[in-house]
């Protein structure tokens, strides 16, 4: 009885054995946590996962404006900087999670992460953000008005890798991403309002392309097979058959409170291995406004945290012009401070876009751009707000003020199109006749101001394959010099239009003494005046504003390490796909 026991007791525990090792594996659960800001940093972009899942890379400044790349691995407590990366922005992964390319200097570059000197893949002027495919291609949006561009990792010449359809209203090809081919790629098709852009599944064998149905955001594929994309502030799955290249099923949540902004740009990413990174809460007060001395010493703050642009000084420097971001719906108005009354008021209501506000010299005026009939053009209105805007002039591609002359009689534009990109024109402000070209060229042409007599304008300018600053005779003819010597850009007159001041590729706020007599120009060497506390990734053309007399200056400046939104974790994000 005692081995009949015996067996029957092996049996079944021979029984449960098998059961225990055919039982069906469970997945892992989800995992959620954050990651705060490191200490010491004031502002940082959005994240970026690498491929194997390990690391995170963002681009972050900090307290004393210097900008650099950062890693995070997963399994450390703690950051750390890339060396070698001053002024880099947009970082992208390459597929095997070894090297991160990134945006410096108006130049593509890559850099192992384990160290060393980073490289130079090729110019890129105007580049935004990329993706980096299995087969060694990289793929890089040029400008907002450009085609995708695609260069050899390994460097060269880039050429063009879309074709923009003006006849569906495209005006351009922007955040690219590869598919697990290497060949396919999503990008989105940029259109003169964000309800008539579309996403795109181009090819780098074709100039043929798919639209996907529905508006997206920047998208990204993730395995087994999803299109994650932002709408209406969450993060949304679709089943995505990368072979057919078709939608199937409906889109779903994945995560809430996901920041997106009108230009499709989304803070998300996502690994090959369910490892999900993503930002929330930009936008809810993550710059301000402060005043600076010469030395860089800070002086004081303008009104409360904010998602601010440009802030531009009244010529009588008592009111503030700024831009200022809803939250909500992602778009951008002007809004003006009475700065000893410390009183804030909307100047512009349309749901629109309105930016780049310009002051008319007896300050009873506002020009700015606005996309309220398609593509930007150039209105004003009165500056004490009563009073209907009045459109002033458009052009082909887009158009906006960025200056206007002393005597009240010019308003100069930057103008952008898909062939020359960035140029300077000039138009009456009373407006009646289609802007003069001034400088239209294959280079790009920005951030133009006139002196105070209004006869030379300065602005910056790629030619030499780099930001620098000139300064050339207006409106011509007459000579062009250049001022900057180490690349430069943003420039603005002192009052009495002897000194031009700038910023430097490294953030540094530099200042130039001119002499202009004649038909000539004279500057001194640059000297540097103190480092500037500016926004990660901004490429605004007015980052600044400065007093009459050059001695005080106002930065839209990043929040300290509290105002940072931290990055959002999920591992094994697809886990709760299996619910579905």
């Amino acid at each position: 009885l005692a081995w009949i026991v015996a067996g029957a007791a092996g049996v079944a525990a021979g029984g449960f054995a098998v059961a225990f090792f055919l039982r069906a594996p469970v997945a892992p659960a989800p995992v959620r946590f954050s990651i705060a800001a490191p200490l010491g940093l004031r502002s940082m972009g959005s994240p970026k996962i690498s491929p194997d899942g390990r690391n995170i890379a963002f681009s972050a400044a900090d307290t004393v404006g210097k900008v650099q790349l950062w890693i995070r691995a997963l399994d450390s407590d703690e950051p750390r900087p890339l060396t070698g990366t001053d002024g880099a922005g947009r970082p992208f992964w390459s597929p095997d999670s070894r090297f991160l390319a990134f945006f410096s200097e108006g130049k593509l570059k890559k850099i192992a992460i384990a160290g060393g000197p980073a490289q130079t893949i090729c110019d890129a002027p105007g580049g935004a953000d990329g993706s980096w495919g299995r087969g060694g291609v990289i793929l890089f949006d040029g400008s907002v008005s450009d085609s995708l561009r695609k260069v050899s990792a390994a460097g060269g010449m880039p050429g063009a890798a879309t074709t923009i359809d003006r006849s569906q209203t495209e005006t351009g090809h922007a955040w690219p991403y590869f598919l697990p081919d290497g060949r396919h790629f999503l990008y989105i098709a940029m259109a003169n309002t964000p309800e008539q852009g579309a996403l795109k599944i181009g090819s780098l064998d074709s100039d043929k392309s798919v639209r996907i149905p529905g508006e997206f955001s920047r998208a990204e594929y993730a395995l087994p097979g999803y299109l994650l994309f932002v709408r209406g502030g969450a993060l949304m799955a679709q089943a995505l058959d990368a072979g057919s290249q078709k939608l199937s099923g409906e889109p779903f949540p994945v995560a809430d409170e996901v920041n997106g902004e009108v230009n499709g740009n989304a803070d998300f990413s996502a690994s090959r291995n369910g490892v999900l990174a993503f930002r929330s809460g930009r936008g809810a007060g993550t710059s301000r406004f402060i005043w600076f001395d010469r030395s860089g010493k800070e002086l004081g703050t303008v009104g409360t945290a904010g998602d601010y642009g440009e802030g531009i000084l009244s010529p009588d420097g008592a009111r503030l012009a700024m831009t200022i971001k809803d939250a909500r719906s992602g778009t951008e108005d002007i809004w003006i401070r009475d700065l000893a009354r410390g009183v804030t008021s909307r100047f512009t209501f349309d749901p629109a876009i309105d930016i780049w506000p310009v002051w008319s010299p007896d300050g009873n005026w506002i020009a700015f751009a606005s996309n309220r009939g398609g593509a930007f053009a150039v209105y004003r209105k009165p500056s004490s707000g009563v009073g209907d805007e009045e459109r002033l002039y458009s052009a082909e591609g887009q158009l906006g003020p960025i200056d206007w002359s002393k005597d009240g009689s010019v308003i100069i534009c930057l103008y952008f199109s898909g062939t020359t990109r960035w140029d300077i024109m000039y138009g009456p402000s009373s407006g009646g006749k289609e802007p003069t070209p001034f400088l239209v060229t294959q280079f790009n042409e920005r951030s133009a101001h006139l002196s105070p007599d209004g006869r030379w304008l300065a602005y910056d300018s790629n030619e030499s394959g780099r930001p620098e600053v000139f300064v050339q005779a207006f409106p011509g003819p007459g000579g062009k010099w250049q001022i900057s010597t180490d690349g430069g850009r943003d420039p603005s007159w002192r009052a009495d239009g002897k000194e031009l001041l700038y910023i430097a590729l490294n953030g540094k706020m530099m200042s130039v003494d001119i002499e202009a007599s004649g038909g000539e120009v004279r500057a001194a060497v640059p000297r540097v005046l103190f480092q500037a506390p500016l926004l990660v990734q901004s490429s605004a053309d007015k980052r600044y504003a400065v007093t009459a007399d050059g001695e005080r200056f106002l930065f839209t400046s990043p929040m300290s390490r509290e105002g940072i939104a931290p990055i959002r974790m999920v591992l094994n994000w697809t886990a709760e796909l299996t619910k579905r």
